[in-house]
């Protein structure tokens, strides 16, 4: 079927892309943007390995509409007010016929700013393309993916370390301690935490967030970091658990659950340092992620160019600031 190259079609990236590329180029129109690409093999050595990104699985992306939207005074750019919950004071008991005190009540709002994050524009002469024995469109349109979830958190990890602020009683945004750091066991203060990654102190890092009156949804951290469980022996794990650890590394643990609280290894050491973990609550008892435009891959061929880049619009916060809290184990 004959293509028309007057229409604008864009691609929605799919995470098992997999499809044909080079014949579908080399056929193109000028102007013409192309949603099919041809199967090619996997003949290359890579050279890191590369991940998706950890915040959409501590904060699952949800889709919103434009009816959704919120609008502000100060500009034009989309947002979403968000309702929190409100907190009363307790009950009270009455004698018979006696009333209560009369309490107003509102409903505190946090707002969700929308911004684009895109990657470059990677340019190729289509003729280059017939030298490959590999996809190489396939290559970067999984590195653009991984870049853009890389930006996502990045951000988000900014804005964790900014809320837990420093290593003091009051250094959080709570207003309470959310960054504890390991001692060396002389000074046991309620800012310290002595003994490594022992089993005992991973269940007082557990109880961290419980004094928010929160539970522990997932918690996070580098695959450097999370070997360390290797080193807890039978008494501590059990024997089976032990000798899978020991054979198959973290993969011996399965589901990746700790104590009963999921865990997210990641390899970006450069946004969570060795020894360090983020100890986060339940999505809905943290924030809020939206997606207005998710990841798309737009295509397009020029004269005997093709360009293409991948681009999203979404919209994440923080909106209880309680609900995350950073463990230090370097002493």
């Amino acid at each position: 079927m004959a293509k028309n190259p007057n229409t604008d079609l864009i691609e929605k990236l799919d995470p098992d892309l997999n499809r044909e590329l080079t014949n579908s180029i080399l056929d193109a129109r000028n102007g013409e943007k192309m949603t099919k690409l041809a199967a090619a093999g996997e003949d290359y050595i890579r050279t890191h390995i590369r991940e998706s990104g950890f915040m959409r699985k501590i904060l699952p992306p949800k889709p919103i509409s434009n009816e959704e939207l919120d609008r502000v005074v100060e500009h034009d750019r989309p947002v979403r007010f968000e309702e929190l919950e409100t907190n009363h004071k307790g009950a009270v008991s009455l004698p018979f016929n006696v009333t209560s005190d009369t309490e107003f009540f509102y409903g505190p709002k946090g707002q969700i700013d929308f911004h684009t994050i895109r990657t470059p524009v990677f340019t190729k002469n289509v003729n280059e393309l017939r030298t490959y024995h590999h996809d190489i469109q396939k290559v970067v349109t999984e590195h653009q993916l991984n870049d853009i979830e890389t930006r996502e958190d990045a951000a988000f990890i900014d804005l964790c370390n900014l809320i837990v602020g420093t290593v003091s009683p009051t250094g959080g945004k709570s207003g309470l301690q959310q960054h504890f750091k390991a001692g060396d066991g002389t000074n046991n203060t309620s800012e310290e935490l002595s003994g490594g990654m022992s089993k005992e102190v991973y269940v007082e890092i557990q109880k961290k967030l419980e004094n928010f009156r929160l539970n522990n949804g997932v918690m996070l951290m580098n695959t450097k970091t999370a070997k360390e469980f290797s080193k807890y022996d039978s008494l501590a794990i059990g024997d089976t658990m032990a000798g899978k650890m020991f054979k198959e590394g973290l993969k011996g643990m399965g589901d990746a659950v700790v104590g009963g609280v999921p865990h997210v290894y990641t390899i970006k050491d450069d946004l969570v340092a060795d020894n360090v973990i983020f100890c986060f609550t339940e999505p809905n008892y943290l924030g809020r992620f939206y997606t207005l435009q998710d990841i798309q891959l737009f295509v397009k061929r020029e004269d005997d160019q093709i360009k293409m880049y991948a681009s999203e619009v979404v919209g994440a916060g923080i909106l209880n600031v309680a609900g995350v809290v950073k463990i230090d184990l370097n002493e």
